[in-house]
C-alpha cells in the first residue's frame, strides 16, 4: 500500500544517514520508564549510544498484551525535543506510533536525550529506532 516503508537500503551514504539501530522492549517499574537516547539496546544485546547523531526513524508498539494504555513524552529532565517541544503520544494496547524525521530531529546529547514513559504496573513498550 501506499503507507509502506522499506529500510532496507538505509545507511551511512543514504538520505537521510543511518548508521546505528537500537530495538527492544522496555519494561516499566511502577508505571514508569524513560528511553535515554545515550544507553540504548541495540537488537543484538549490545549498548547503543546516540550522542551526536540524530532519530532518523522511530516506532513505538504498545503490545496488544498489555492491559493499558502507555504515555511516551519528551523527558521531563533533559527532555528529547526531536519529535517537538511539546510531544506526548498515548499508545492503547496494540497500537502503533510511527515517525520518519528524514534528518530533521534535533542531535542527541546529554541535555536532550531522554523520553519518558508512564504506563501501569510491569507492562512494556516495545521499541525499534534508527539514528544516523
Amino acid at each position: 500500500s501506499g503507507l509502506n516503508l522499506t529500510l532496507s537500503n538505509q545507511g551511512g551514504a543514504s538520505s537521510p544517514p543511518v548508521s546505528l539501530r537500537a530495538g527492544t522492549d522496555k519494561a516499566l517499574s511502577s508505571g514508569t520508564g524513560s528511553l535515554d537516547l545515550t544507553a540504548l539496546v541495540g537488537t543484538n544485546g549490545v549498548a547503543v549510544d546516540g550522542t551526536g547523531l540524530r532519530v532518523q526513524f522511530v516506532k513505538f508498539v504498545n503490545p496488544a498484551t498489555n492491559a493499558n494504555p502507555i504515555t511516551i513524552s519528551k523527558g521531563a529532565s533533559n527532555g528529547y525535543d526531536g519529535f517537538g517541544a511539546a510531544f506526548s503520544d498515548t499508545l492503547v494496547p496494540g497500537a502503533e506510533f510511527m515517525k520518519r524525521l528524514n534528518d530533521a530531529g534535533s542531535d542527541i546529547g546529554s541535555g536532550n536525550r531522554i523520553l519518558d514513559l508512564v504506563g501501569t504496573l510491569a507492562q512494556a513498550l516495545s521499541y525499534e529506532i534508527v539514528l544516523g
